[in-house]
């Protein structure tokens, strides 16, 4: 095994640099150039998404994938202020991104096959699945019990939330919102029994209202994977990015990394 990495180590590499040679990919170079020669970085961003994106008391953007945000501009330019943020919408993502609007986006956003034909995708920088939560009195204890008649369920307008509509809870009724502190607020008034995305929202969300919500047990979609999002074609900046996030999982950056697991989840980072 050793000696086939070995011997595929240099055909990597010559994949690598061909790719960034071509006609197709030597535009690659111009994002990384252009944000280095800006002296700060833009990304796509949401404020409607705690604990990874919200609002804080003082009015600024703060929680996980914000810092991580800040730790990508630390490692450009030794300045973890160096950076725009461009709130978006979650259906305007890719456009934002793709237009040029901004540099990458990091939005709670999970790797799907479909949407690596819109945006190319680093490596995971979070691990997830997908839960859903109810009112602490519901009589709701299982996935099974909300796929109802009767049953309305809170999802994100988002493709993977219309499709797990029609396959898990084809019997539900489906209210569609466009940020997921819409979704629990519809629970928290009645407009909706349960509402379904990803695990740590939710947990962070009971943890605000532990008397009056909790979380279902399990998951319905296996392990997913959040990871920076960009334009595609863009090698150089795609390569910048995809080692800064595998640093933080597995190298140099991995304590800074470790010290915002814990601030927002109280847990350390999962070894690698």
């Amino acid at each position: 095994m050793k000696l086939f990495r070995f011997l595929m180590a240099p055909m990597a590499m010559a994949i690598a640099m061909g790719l960034a040679a071509s006609p197709a990919f030597a535009q690659g170079h111009s994002i990384l150039k252009a944000v280095l020669a800006r002296g700060k970085v833009r990304v796509a961003v949401t404020s409607a998404s705690p604990p990874f994106e919200f609002i804080g008391q003082d009015g600024h953007l703060e929680g996980f994938e914000i810092g991580i945000a800040r730790l990508i501009a630390k490692s450009l330019f030794n300045n973890p202020n160096a950076i725009e943020f461009v709130r978006t919408s979650f259906p305007a993502r890719w456009t934002t991104v793709n237009s040029g609007r901004a540099d990458f986006g990091i939005m709670t956003t999970t790797i799907y096959p479909a949407r690596i034909l819109k945006v190319a995708f680093t490596e995971g920088y979070f691990k997830s699945g997908n839960g859903c939560l109810v009112k602490k009195d519901s009589p709701i204890k299982t996935f099974q019990d909300i796929n109802q008649k009767g049953i309305t369920v809170a999802l994100l307008n988002v493709l993977p939330d219309h499709q797990r509509h029609a396959t898990l809870y084809p019997k539900a009724n489906a209210l569609y919102f466009p940020t997921q502190s819409a979704q629990y607020a519809a629970v928290l008034s009645g407009q909706a029994q349960a509402a379904c995305t990803d695990r740590p929202f939710l947990a962070w969300i009971v943890k605000q209202h532990p008397g009056q919500l909790r979380m279902l047990p399990g998951d319905t979609a296996g392990t997913l994977n959040n990871a920076v999002f960009l334009k595609q074609g863009h090698f150089a900046w795609w390569l910048y990015l995809n080692t800064i996030v595998n640093e933080m999982k597995h190298g140099s950056l991995y304590p800074e990394y470790n010290s915002l697991y814990e601030q927002w989840f109280g847990e350390h980072a999962p070894p690698e």
